[in-house]
């Protein structure tokens, strides 16, 4: 464990390529500092103690970290707004900015890197406004787009439907608005729709739809302010996910919450004009902002070095259904999402454990 301040010597190390500070107690940085190392390309600093403003994120950070594509800042106490100077850095392929205080609205500017970032992860911070509607270009490239638990407002931008190799989808624990967004269903790779804790409403159903869900393998829609019947067509497009009688269990939870619904799968059952009959337990309704049935604490990383730096934990599932299942197959994905990764096999207690590492 190191603690105190970061260096700034350590930044004009010429042959730099890697660097890991994460799990670590520092607190600070030692003064103002822009020569990097021009070949640095990984800095994880996540899970530390560092605080305020960032400070190194200069203008032209394009010119100083030519190369950087992996960024990591999560759990940290980071403040202020994300500056627009991060849209600099061309080759950035790996943002996590999760579980810090920033605040103020997502810059337009990302539309410039949508073609590059793979992952962009925001969640667990105090962001308001909309999601840019401008920010998915259609060359987008993204594969997990993670804003949970902040404050953000509006609609689901259509143009998300650009990003044709999506897999995550968590934008849960906000005030977001509007009908469930049948136009994800576009895009063929999604596997993962959270759309929990939020103010959308309506029927769930897209009986106007064009996509299939083929790979969609979860999806949170609780607490919301939905109504009336499940579309059974939609609930047979989720095939994926209806495979697995593990995951798509009896109690439901990516339903509950929504006072109006009724009818299959759901144990309450319609009256005659399809709208609920009898009321739902207060017990089940309630509307927390931290209420969930999971916890997505996760795609702030062991990435610990995803990248040399962790794991990505997909979401925790409090269910331990969900849990087990979702330990397995998250994996799994991140292996082929992410090639520098692989899988280490170590014995605890007796017993055998897989976790994925960053390739030496």
């Amino acid at each position: 464990m190191i603690d105190g301040l970061i260096p700034n010597s350590i930044w004009k190390l010429d042959n730099l390529i890697n660097l890991n500070l994460s799990q670590n107690s520092l607190t600070d940085f030692e003064g103002n500092f822009f020569n990097f190392s021009s070949n640095l390309f990984e800095l994880d600093l996540s899970s530390n103690k560092l605080q305020g403003p960032i400070p190194f994120i200069p203008p032209d950070i394009g010119n100083h970290l030519p190369y950087i594509l992996i960024l990591f800042l999560s759990n940290n106490s980071f403040q202020g707004k994300i500056h627009e100077s991060f849209c600099n850095a061309s080759s950035l392929s790996l943002l996590d900015l999760s579980h810090n205080n920033f605040f103020g609205t997502i810059p337009k500017c990302f539309a410039a890197l949508s073609n590059r970032l793979r992952m962009l992860n925001f969640r667990g911070n105090k962001l308001q406004g909309h999601i840019p509607k401008t920010m998915f270009l259609n060359s987008c490239a993204l594969r997990i787009f993670d804003l949970n638990d902040n404050h953000l407002d509006g609609t689901i931008p259509k143009s998300i439907v650009n990003c044709r190799e999506l897999q995550v989808d968590n934008i849960g624990n906000n005030a977001l608005t509007g009908r469930i967004p049948c136009f994800l269903s576009k895009i063929p790779t999604l596997r993962i729709m959270v759309l929990r804790s939020n103010k959308f409403h309506g029927f769930i159903g897209c009986p106007n739809s064009t996509g299939d869900w083929k790979m969609l393998h979860i999806v949170d829609l609780g607490s919301n302010n939905f109504s009336g019947m499940i579309s059974a067509s939609l609930l047979n497009s989720w095939k994926a996910m209806m495979r697995d009688e593990d995951v798509f269990g009896p109690e439901f939870d990516s339903f509950k919450g929504n006072e109006g619904l009724c009818g299959p799968p759901l144990t309450n059952d319609c009256n005659d004009d399809g709208v609920q009959g009898l009321p739902t337990p207060a017990s089940e309704l309630s509307h927390s902002h931290n209420d969930s049935s999971i916890d997505w604490s996760f795609l702030s990383v062991e990435l610990g070095f995803i990248f040399g730096f962790g794991i990505f934990i997909l979401p925790l599932i409090c269910l331990m259904r969900w849990r087990l299942w979702y330990s397995k197959h998250a994996d799994e994905m991140h292996y082929r999402l992410i090639p520098q990764l692989d899988f280490v096999y170590e014995q605890h207690e007796g017993k055998r454990y897989r976790t994925l590492r960053w390739r030496c």
